[in-house]
């Protein structure tokens, strides 16, 4: 399959932490694993790009060690939230202060606990999309699936950091939750769909 042109302008992240992506940054000839191309438009760095790189993330996502029901609560959240405050398809991405749309739902009368997802969902859907467009490989690491359950024991010292918090959720219940402490937006992703599979299912009684 030959790739067509990559000539696009060459954007500058504005803040939010976003990346930079160039011209000569982005190499759609990469297919990492085989898992072939999303559609030409993919490629043009604006929302609409975005969501077209999504929709083919999450119909391969089991090549990226992903949940494809993380991958589509990705998808969803860049829907609801550009929808909702119409911002135009073609924006580009590296322009987008997510902080900025998340301040305007909330005084749109979004519900705190949906614009705080929202916005941890937006940041990692941006991060894949300009690592891919960038080039890089490994744009999302592979991560084995894992169960986690508290351990009554100290763990060693070799084992990485982590932290437990308590998070109230109705007057008389409270989640306490250990995690990693360097654990990543997508990695708080995961473990967020898992949960609601769990739940759902019965699994979490």
């Amino acid at each position: 399959m030959t790739p067509p042109s990559t000539d696009q302008p060459t954007t500058q992240a504005a803040g939010d932490g976003a990346l930079a992506v160039g011209p000569s940054d982005i190499r759609p000839d990469l297919d990492p694993d085989g898992a072939g191309y999303p559609g030409g438009g993919a490629r043009a760095g604006d929302i609409q790009g975005l969501l077209i790189f999504l929709r083919w993330v999450e119909s391969t996502a089991e090549q990226w060690g992903l949940a494809r029901g993380s991958v589509e609560d990705v998808r969803s959240a860049w829907r609801a939230v550009c929808g909702r405050l119409d911002v135009p398809d073609d924006s580009p991405v590296v322009d987008v202060d997510i902080d900025v749309l998340a301040e305007r739902c909330r005084q749109d009368g979004m519900r705190l606990s949906s614009v705080g997802s929202y916005q941890a969902r937006m940041r990692t859907g941006r991060g894949w999309y300009l690592e891919w467009l960038a080039g890089r490989p490994d744009w999302r690491r592979r991560r084995a699936s894992r169960r986690y359950s508290r351990l009554a024991a100290p763990q060693p010292a070799s084992e990485p950091a982590r932290r437990t918090i308590d998070i109230p959720v109705r007057p008389d219940a409270v989640v306490t939750v250990s995690m990693p402490a360097d654990l990543r937006p997508a990695e708080a992703d995961i473990v967020h769909a898992l949960l609601l599979n769990m739940i759902r299912s019965g699994a979490g009684d």
